[in-house]
This record gives structure tokens, sequence and C-alpha cells, in this order.
């Protein structure tokens, strides 16, 4: 790579967003900020939501507010992509085919990538789809029928900011001022959004949270051990969506079956597991 730099004399400058979601995304981030520094190469690392450069919890809420309402940076009208040769190995289209087959031979796609699919979720969730948000969030039929805003992979994969969804959901709710209750449900959306950042600003500080407990007293009950056959059987019916508790198994085939499920069923799940299973959350997560 460097030599394929000097050689032709190309300088790119890398763009890139921190991926604060799991431990491997951050130390990803620094080898290649190591690597662009080494080579002496530009670089920025932006944000695609609000992080804290250092873990300031008690300032935390302010400096949210004060970043959601910054500016947007402009769409560029025109992309210079100069072509580049560089002397690394290559990935074909048909061998990314092959490695990721598995996803290419799903019947049905449920979430399509991209700014445009992103943008449009948006605006139909502006347009009607908030209406009764603060109720519906906690009914799943309701919510996979469009009830919730269904952003969280465009959220998690960079294809819309938070700082976006902030200022839309604002703007919305200005419109709605004399509709107290659609004007409340773009509050509560709000308030998940900053959910959100909290906490992947606590999973990017605190990393070993992703597989060790946040508090030592939990150790006794939670930890990755082996599982005796009898809690292997309550973990299989419970992955399988065969519990016979109607509500966890539904939620559990959309899992298997979407990729997804409403954050409240998330959450229900969980608490199946750890507490009516007693088996620890390392096995379910």
């Amino acid at each position: 790579m460097h030599t394929a730099i000097t050689q032709q004399g190309h300088r790119p400058k890398l763009y890139l967003n921190r991926d604060v979601q799991v431990e491997y995304g951050i130390s990803r981030d620094k080898s290649i900020v190591n690597l662009y520094q080494v080579l002496n190469l530009e670089y920025h690392l932006g944000l695609n939501n609000f992080l804290q450069s250092q873990d300031k919890r008690e300032q935390w809420f302010n400096e949210y507010y004060t970043y959601q309402r910054q500016s947007v940076s402009p769409t560029p009208t025109n992309v210079n992509t100069p072509s580049l040769f560089l002397n690394v190995p290559q990935i074909t289209f048909s061998e990314l085919k092959h490695k990721y087959r598995a996803f290419l031979q799903t019947e049905q796609v449920y979430f399509i990538g991209g700014e445009t699919q992103a943008q449009a979720r948006l605006n139909s969730f502006m347009k009607s789809r908030f209406n009764g948000y603060h109720w519906k969030l906690s009914r799943p039929w309701l919510a996979q029928l469009g009830a919730t805003s269904h952003l969280s992979p465009h959220l998690t994969f960079g294809t819309i900011s938070t700082r976006i969804v902030y200022q839309e959901t604002k703007a919305r709710a200005a419109e709605l001022t004399n509709q107290p209750k659609a004007e409340f449900s773009l509050k509560v959306f709000r308030d998940r959004l900053r959910w959100h950042d909290s906490f992947t600003q606590r999973l990017y500080f605190y990393p070993e949270i992703a597989y060790k407990n946040r508090y030592p007293e939990f150790d006794e009950w939670y930890t990755p051990l082996n599982l005796p056959p009898e809690k292997q059987e309550l973990f299989h019916a419970w992955l399988e969506g065969l519990t016979g508790f109607p509500l966890v198994d539904a939620s559990m085939r959309q899992l298997k079956t979407m990729g997804w499920m409403n954050f409240r069923m998330r959450a229900m799940c969980a608490t199946f597991l750890t507490i009516n299973c007693g088996i620890s959350w390392h096995d379910g997560d």
C-alpha cells in the first residue's frame, strides 16, 4: 500500500466514522488510524452519532443536545474518486457473493441498505407512522407493521445519522403544536433516540460489558459456563421459540425470520431467559 502510494504520487484522504458498537470495531479503527499516521496520510475520523471524547456522564445530557442541534453538513454535488492502484489483496465480486451466499439466498429481505432507503424510512415515519408511537412501541404486531421507526439497522450501519433523525423529528413536531398527542409521540421517540446514544457511549468506554457483568456481584448468577442438560433443553426451546409462552415464542421466531424484533420484546425475551430459565445472558447474547 505504501509503495503504490509513493510510486504514483497519490495521497488519498480517508474519511471514516467511528465504530462504537463492539470492541473489535473500536480496535479496527485504531489500527487504521495508526497505519495512516505511520504513512503520514490524511484521515478524518468522524461520528455517525454523539460520542464524548471522554466519558463525562455528568455533562453528557447537555453536550448531547448541543451536538444534535448543530447544522448538518451539506450533501456534496459530486464526489471525486480518482482511479488508484493499490498493491494490496483484492476480493472479486464473485468471491464476495460466495463468501456471503447465505445472505443472498434469503427468500425475503426485510431491511434494504443505503442512504436512500434510510431517508425513505424516516420520511414515512414522519408522515404518519409516528402517530401513537408512545403506546404502540409496546405492541409487537403494531411495531412490526411500522408503528416504530425501523431505523435501527440504518443507525447501526451509518446510512443515516442520529442528528438528521433528531432534527427532522423536531421540525415535524413544530408543525404539530396544536396536536399534543402527536407531539408527545415524537418526544417519546426522541427520548428513545437519546437512550440509544447514551448506551452507545457506555459501550464505547466500557466495551467489556459485551461479555462481562457490569457489576461483579452478578458473577455468582451469570457466568459463561457450560450448561447442564436440563438448561440446554430450556435454552434450545427459547432459541427456537418453543417455550410454550406465546409472546416469547412469537418474538424469537420473528427474530429468527427477520433478524429484528421490537426493543420491548428484546427486553422481555432476555428477562425470560435469565430470570425464568435461569440461564446466563452470555448464552443468549
